[in-house]
């Protein structure tokens, strides 16, 4: 099985082992989510898997790309990711919901704190299908590839949300420029 397009990298992202040296750690949020995605490629270049990449952009919250949402949308609708709303709220969570609200819900009615606090934010991790699948494609990589998705996810998914976007803001300022949050 080859990995052929950005929604394997997903599948791969979601599958290598992080800190809890287990597979199929899930990730919290579509924040840390793009964050994780951006840092694949800057840091392990990733990119070069795969044709057509995300192309990261500046934003509200430093790298973007709004592709990532469509791509996570589309492997929870076959099957092979779960998204579970955790009910632990932090004021990490409430920016990130305010971020998806702007940038997808202009000119919705404002909903209440207490609404907000109970949606709580998403995890995402793969179904029994998609680990079935991602292993394979995972054990289809060469072991330098193999150590970069699972140092990385070491690295940084069980980070504070905070303490990630300071390290991306850090890193790679060019990102940052546009960005609602100062670190």
């Amino acid at each position: 099985m080859n990995v052929d397009n950005r929604k394997d990298i997903v599948l791969l992202l979601l599958y290598a082992s992080g800190y809890s040296k287990g597979v199929n750690e899930p990730v919290e949020g579509v924040t840390r989510l793009q964050k994780l995605l951006f840092l694949l490629d800057k840091e392990y270049e990733i990119s070069k898997l795969v044709p057509n990449y995300f192309n990261f952009v500046a934003f509200d919250y430093g790298p973007f790309d709004e592709v990532v949402f469509s791509d996570i949308e589309a492997l929870v609708n076959y099957g092979l990711v779960e998204r579970i709303k955790e009910r632990k709220v932090t004021e990490e969570d409430l920016a990130e919901k305010r971020f998806l609200k702007d940038y997808f819900y202009e000119g919705e009615e404002e909903e209440s704190d207490e609404s907000q606090e109970q949606t709580g934010v998403d995890l995402f991790r793969l179904t029994s299908k998609g680990e079935e699948i991602s292993k394979q494609l995972f054990e289809s990589l060469k072991a330098e590839t193999k150590e970069a998705f699972c140092k990385l996810k070491k690295r940084f998914n069980q980070r504070s949300l905070t303490s990630l976007i300071k390290y991306v803001y850090s890193h790679y300022p060019d990102y940052a420029k546009y960005s609602k949050l100062e670190y």
